[in-house]
């Protein structure tokens, strides 16, 4: 075969592969990954306006478990969030995770809808947010976990950051190979 020939084919593999993935795509998936994302910026913007009330509820479960793992009593404090005896630290609204669970639920949701069909579809859909929730809690309250004894160090936001990054990128890529799994694999037509 010669250098323009497979040139050829390997653009018209590349096309098919393109429409088909498009083609698989219906209104249906299309309104959901839409509702999806409509859901993530209210849920972003609501998030940034949530009052204390409410925040000190969503940070609650984070609290408890560094209150049980590291035996440092924690008191709300509006507007910075739970404070350690000695100031050390405070799990404040960034603590949430909010970021990765939206990352998390758009990411399955836009990937994953096009496998399932009516009833099922929306079933998915909720399942694939609450587990975002719970899955954004517990990698958040373990990214939390990791950091407290690195709080007293001059480089803690950057060990921080990192330890962030790190829990949620595997969080992520392991959520997704997962849901692939679960799926049966991604759909793709191939000549």
């Amino acid at each position: 075969m010669s250098n323009s020939q497979q040139k050829t084919t390997l653009r018209r593999v590349s096309s098919i592969s393109k429409t088909t993935v498009w083609r698989n795509l219906h209104t249906a998936d299309v309104l959901l990954m839409f509702l999806a994302l409509t859901i993530s910026i209210t849920v972003l913007l609501g998030y940034r306006k949530t009052q204390d009330g409410f925040l000190s509820a969503l940070l609650w479960p984070h609290a408890q478990v560094v209150t049980a793992l590291y035996h440092v009593p924690l008191s709300y404090q509006p507007g910075t969030g739970y404070v350690a005896a000695g100031n050390h630290y405070a799990i404040g609204s960034a603590c949430m995770g909010i970021n990765f669970i939206i990352m998390l639920f758009l990411l399955i949701i836009c990937v994953f809808v096009n496998h399932y069909s009516g009833f099922w579809k929306i079933v998915f859909f909720i399942t694939t947010f609450v587990g975002s929730v719970i899955i954004g809690m517990i990698t958040s309250c373990i990214r939390i976990i990791g950091s407290i004894p690195f709080t007293t160090l001059g480089q803690f936001s950057t060990i921080h950051t990192g330890i962030g990054i790190t829990l949620y990128l595997a969080a992520l890529i392991s959520c997704y190979f997962l849901t692939n799994k679960i799926t049966g694999g991604i759909h793709e037509q191939h000549m």
